[in-house]
């Protein structure tokens, strides 16, 4: 069985890590698997040890990897039709705005696309807290709500032109 990134870079499984303890991760155990300090034998695959890394960078990929490991059955309850309506008429305002190459306006979706999924970001840090145990049923269960509209902001920001995983997105 696979690691899960967390266990690859010898983290707690938690959502509110700092980029900074993960990078500190990352190179602590990139200098261990080096060859000239581990040998042959259990040194590290600095292509997983990259992978994690790059997981849990990603504030959605890491939120995701707490919920498999603390919280996979959860299920989201299904999209509200008033955020469903939202999305699709501010998807289409965005496609207006890029295909008459209103820099402005285009700007202005990109920030609101943004500026929710910082909204999203803020709602996970509690519910996905700092334990390592099994997550609440109903904490779970909102924090894979929240995952879920996280992606309509995601291809949101890939519609105005923000890469979907930009380090500064």
């Amino acid at each position: 069985m696979a690691q899960s990134p967390f266990e690859t870079l010898g983290l707690p499984v938690r959502f509110d890590l700092d980029r900074s303890e993960i990078e500190q991760a990352f190179l602590a155990r990139v200098a261990q698997a080096h060859p000239d300090l581990a040998g042959n034998d259990g040194a590290a695959d600095p292509a997983a040890l990259n992978d994690a890394r790059r997981v849990l960078l990603d504030d959605e990929q890491r939120a995701r990897a707490v919920m498999s490991l603390r919280g996979p059955q959860a299920e989201a309850p299904p999209l509200s039709p008033e955020f469903l309506q939202e999305i699709l008429d501010v998807r289409q305002q965005a496609e207006e705005a890029i295909e008459s190459g209103d820099a402005g306006e285009i700007g202005r979706w990109r920030q609101w696309a943004a500026d929710r999924r910082a909204e999203l970001r803020s709602k996970l840090s509690p519910l996905l807290g700092a334990g390592d145990g099994p997550l609440q049923p109903d904490a779970a269960r909102q924090a894979s709500d929240v995952l879920q509209q996280w992606r309509y902001f995601e291809r949101m920001l890939e519609q105005v032109g923000v890469p979907e995983r930009a380090p500064d997105a």
